[in-house]
């Protein structure tokens, strides 16, 4: 299992978020129309999500983007460290809103107990 430790460390430390922006990113292009985070799922576990799990991703993400949409100067500071990340990915038209939520969502989909430990 996860010790609480390692899941700070994986939620905390900027080499995870770059690789949850490099994650994010790729969501975004494979995703540009009707973009759903099942495909980050998908990298990450190696199967699809079931509906709940699917429902629960989507809860997270339409969070995340009020919540960055009523703050844009945070979205902007979570997403400056990683520019590169998203240029590299050919993603970097997108706002800072919708990069900094889908982050978010990447970051929940790197620390998965099922991708850190049985994958």
């Amino acid at each position: 299992t996860n010790t609480p430790l390692q899941a700070l460390a994986i939620l905390n430390d900027p080499a995870f978020i770059e690789c949850a922006a490099g994650l994010a990113a790729d969501m975004l292009m494979r995703n540009q129309h009707g973009a759903s985070p099942g495909y980050g799922f998908l990298r990450c576990t190696g199967r699809l999500p079931t509906a709940l799990e699917t429902d629960v991703l989507n809860q997270l993400l339409t969070s995340e983007l009020a919540r960055y949409q009523a703050n844009p100067e945070a979205a902007e500071a979570a997403v400056r460290p990683y520019e590169a990340v998203w240029k590299q990915k050919h993603a970097d038209d997108r706002d800072a809103v919708q990069r900094a939520a889908w982050s978010s969502v990447a970051n929940v989909l790197i620390n998965l107990d099922e991708k850190v430990t049985r994958y």
